[in-house]
């Protein structure tokens, strides 16, 4: 388990983390131009070092298919993305 102090708990109070993990596990294997465009990231560079985050923390693995690098959540990630969709859908 994640120690508290790793700043985790901030990261996730943004919305691009929480929303692009969601997105993965609902999409399957995905890639980052997808992402982008569905979340209306404005730049790849932040969508790129959320990816890696995420990566970092075993929330999501790639795997690269030709010229394409296809995104899919681990099954730490598909349980904190079905976790996070929840309180979301409690939000709205």
């Amino acid at each position: 388990m994640m120690d508290k102090n790793d700043g985790l708990l901030e990261y996730f109070v943004n919305k691009v983390p929480v929303k692009t993990l969601i997105f993965i596990e609902k999409n399957g294997p995905t890639y980052g131009a997808e992402i982008r465009d569905e979340l209306g990231v404005t730049t790849y560079s932040h969508l790129n070092k959320t990816i890696k985050t995420l990566e970092k923390h075993g929330m999501i693995k790639g795997r690269v298919d030709g010229r394409k690098r296809f995104l899919e959540t681990t099954s730490y990630g598909s349980e904190l993305a079905e976790s996070f969709a929840q309180v979301l859908g409690d939000l709205e």
